[in-house]
Parts: C-alpha cells; structure tokens; sequence
C-alpha cells in the first residue's frame, strides 16, 4: 500500500488511542481516497463514531457504525487488530448503552412515557448486537465468539434473552476446534437461560393461579 495510505491509517489509529473521534473518523475518509475497498480503514472508522456517547445519540450512531462495517466486502485484507477493535468498540458501547438507560429509567421512572422509552431503548441496543452477530467476517472469529459467551452468561442471572446468540449458533453449529468447543458454550448457556425463563414464568402462572383460586373461594 502507499505511503500515503500508511500514513492516513497511522495518524487514524493515534486519533482513535486518544479517543478523538472527528480526526480519527477524517483520517479513515483520507485513507479511503486512497483505498476506497480497505477494510481495515472502514473497520476503525465504524469504530471511531462510537468513541463519543450521548443516550439520546446512541441509536443513530449505532446505525452509523453498522452501515460502515456492512460495506466492508473484501475481507481478505482485514487483520485480526482491526477485528478486536470493532469487537472491543461494540461490547463496549452495547455496555455503555445499557447502563445510561438504565440510569435515565431509574431516575425518570416515575414519568410519563419512561417505561415505553426504556423498552424502546432495550430493543434498539438489542438490534445493534444482532447486527454486530450478522457480519460474517465476525461470526466464526473466537474472541467475537468469546464476548459472546460471557455476556449470554452474565444475562442469565438476570433471565434477559441475548437473542443474538441464536445467530452465533446457527453460523457456527458443528464445527470444530476452539470455535466449535466455543458454539458450544454458547448453546449450554443459551439453553440454561431459556430454561430459567420458561421456569420463571410458571412460578409466575401459578402463584396467580393460587391466587385466582384463593380468591374466587373467599367469595
């Protein structure tokens, strides 16, 4: 590649260290004059939009950043580095992301309208790690795959279903090696969740059953 390129995608990266994301996100379009397919510039530059966070901002950056990683078409050039950071900026702003809003809901939860918003707000970052789990140059890369496992883990606790998990499994379903043993681990957890869940809610059926009953005989 050119010097020029080169020192586009240096300066980028310095950018991104030091969490300036105007000047990391014009030193990427720079590189892509030279480079317009590179993938690892338009990997750092999806991950640069996510550098500043505001609630109110996430959602249309969220969108801004997978619009960029979905025009990524020619993998072939795409180093593990540039991998790690998409990865590392995605969990990390999918974390961001839900402990604003769970902030703002505890705050405001006894406006008007705060419980639809949150709702909103809960699907919004849901569908952004759906489609996070939907780039393929993803799907079968273990430390994508290890993120992955932790956070169906750490949802479990809480019984909220990490629906993009299903798409891990699908894409990588019987293969071998440490991304299969990792599949694997998905689906164990992904299957505890559910089971967790369905009990949850016959708790739940029977004690209003109990209750319906109780009632109908003090009658």
């Amino acid at each position: 590649m050119s010097e020029q390129f080169d020192n586009a995608m240096s300066l980028a990266m310095d950018a991104f260290k030091a969490n300036n994301e105007e000047e990391c996100k014009s030193f990427c379009n720079q590189a892509l004059t030279v480079d317009p397919k590179s993938a690892n510039a338009k990997a750092l530059k999806g991950a640069a939009v996510l550098i500043s966070f505001s609630l109110a901002g996430a959602e249309s950056d969220a969108v801004e950043a997978i619009e960029i990683w979905r025009s990524i078409t020619d993998t072939s050039s795409l180093t593990d580095e540039y991998k790690d950071i998409v990865i590392d900026s995605a969990f990390d702003f999918r974390s961001r992301w839900y402990e604003a809003a769970k902030a703002h809901y505890k705050q405001f939860k006894d406006v008007k309208g705060t419980d639809s918003e949150f709702s909103h707000v809960k699907e919004a970052y849901k569908r952004f790690m759906e489609c996070v789990a939907q780039l393929t140059w993803l799907q079968d890369y273990p430390k994508f795959l290890k993120f992955t496992v932790n956070l169906v883990q750490q949802q479990i606790a809480n019984l909220n279903e990490v629906t993009f998990a299903q798409i891990i499994i699908n894409a990588n379903k019987g293969k071998g090696g440490e991304i299969g043993d990792l599949t694997k681990q998905i689906e164990d957890a992904f299957g505890k969740l559910k089971k967790r869940r369905l009990i949850k809610w016959c708790i739940i059926i029977g004690v209003i059953v109990v209750l319906a009953l109780i009632g109908k005989f003090a009658q």
